[in-house]
């Protein structure tokens, strides 16, 4: 889906330094433009949304929490935050998670840095502002020298090693980009002097984490991944500047957080374009309920299909597509043999809770994966030997020379 729309922008208007929410807003230029670099009030994004509260709430919880545990020197304090959330204005869904949070969440008083920290450097990736407290995505100071910035949740330093913590509150486990961690790495490396940097995401509903390391040597290519971004960033605003046309991008991952009239959803409106931006949560019903309406159908027709060609050969569909049951078998291994074939014996169960091995399958795609080494030639073979072969038919709808092919 490519589209257009202009976003009028001041051309004395200061640029912000590039930060890892910027880099994500350039993936869509009409977003980028409006979000940071337009003064007009229509076209200010505004995300009203629960979950961004929630997510300011959260943040502000665990800031003051951590700043407490630091100035009482305690690994953790749960009451501290009873009284604290009976004292603070938040969404229920923030005290939720920070009630569950305080069952667990502890911390060493002595490696912690700071809280909030706001991080910046110039050009040359030399060290600017360096303050604690900030506000998240917004800049303490305005620096005309400042190239790139970052505001860390949580900064700890142990030795030749720091950690970010970075608080992720919402509901999935994915929407996370390889960019950020390595931004917040060169914010870090630029001012102190560590040689290692783990990057960690926290998933607080998950009580997950995902830790990434970063080594000074790294910076060879972050810092021109840096460097490229801002030149996207320079090139986007002399875009925007000039008056030109902007490119609107839906896959970029912005739409959810965006409110600006998109030229791609005035395509739906008309028909030329199926399926909109996700920007409103009824957005979000509508194609849920086409998905779930489609798969449904998917389901149905399947099983039909299946019925009918159970007893009739393939059908020819037009344009040189078939669709046919294919009869094929799947290989299952159970655990004993599997074991007894590795050298460890033939054990019935396991030595703990008494689990009949037999039963216990083993993945026939791991298993295939060793056996194919050259190291391990007669591996297959053997494999055959133990093989439980599951016959079942495949529905398959495909180009009739890929079944020649195949045969």
């Amino acid at each position: 889906m490519q589209s257009t729309a202009i976003v009028r922008v001041a051309g004395d208007r200061p640029a912000t330094p590039l930060s890892k929410s910027i880099e994500r807003a350039l993936g869509c230029e009409l977003y980028f433009a409006g979000h940071y670099l337009s003064d007009e009030p229509a076209v200010r994004l505004l995300d009203s949304s629960g979950m961004a509260q929630t997510g300011t709430d959260f943040h502000a919880y665990r800031a003051a929490y951590i700043d407490h545990l630091v100035a009482s020197q305690q690994r953790m304090d749960p009451d501290w935050v009873v009284r604290h959330l009976g004292a603070t204005s938040m969404t229920d869904d923030a005290r939720d998670l920070a009630l569950r949070d305080a069952e667990s969440y502890s911390i060493d008083p002595d490696l912690v840095y700071g809280t909030e920290v706001y991080l910046s450097v110039d050009e040359t990736f030399r060290p600017l502002d360096c303050i604690t407290g900030a506000t998240p995505g917004r800049s303490p100071v305005r620096n005309p020298l400042a190239f790139a910035h970052a505001t860390l949740d949580l900064l700890q330093i142990d030795g030749d090693e720091a950690r970010i913590d970075d608080y992720k509150t919402g509901y999935s486990t994915q929407n996370v980009r390889p960019y950020e961690p390595a931004h917040q790495a060169a914010m870090v490396l630029a001012h102190f002097p560590v040689n290692r940097v783990t990057f960690r995401w926290e998933f607080i509903r998950a009580k997950a984490s995902r830790p990434l390391i970063y080594e000074r040597a790294d910076l060879d290519w972050i810092h021109p991944r840096i460097v490229n971004a801002g030149r996207r960033y320079a090139a986007i605003r002399a875009k925007a500047v000039a008056g030109l046309e902007l490119s609107v991008n839906p896959m970029a991952g912005n739409c959810g957080y965006c409110q600006l009239s998109c030229p791609i959803r005035d395509g739906v409106r008309s028909g030329l374009i199926a399926i909109a931006p996700l920007q409103t949560e009824a957005d979000a019903r509508t194609l849920a309920t086409s998905v779930y309406v489609a798969e449904q159908f998917a389901k149905v027709s399947k099983d039909a299909l299946k019925s009918y060609l159970d007893s009739h050969p393939a059908v020819e569909l037009g344009n040189g597509f078939v669709v046919e049951m294919v009869p094929t078998s799947r290989n299952s291994y159970s655990l004993s043999r599997v074991l007894a074939l590795l050298g460890f014996g033939s054990p019935e169960t396991s030595a703990q809770w008494d689990v009949p091995l037999k039963s216990v399958g083993v993945s026939a795609t791991d298993l295939h994966r060793f056996a194919g080494a050259k190291k391990r030639a007669g591996m297959r073979d053997a494999l055959e030997g133990i093989a439980n072969r599951t016959p079942y038919s495949e529905l398959k709808i495909h180009k009739a020379a890929e079944r020649e092919d195949a045969a």
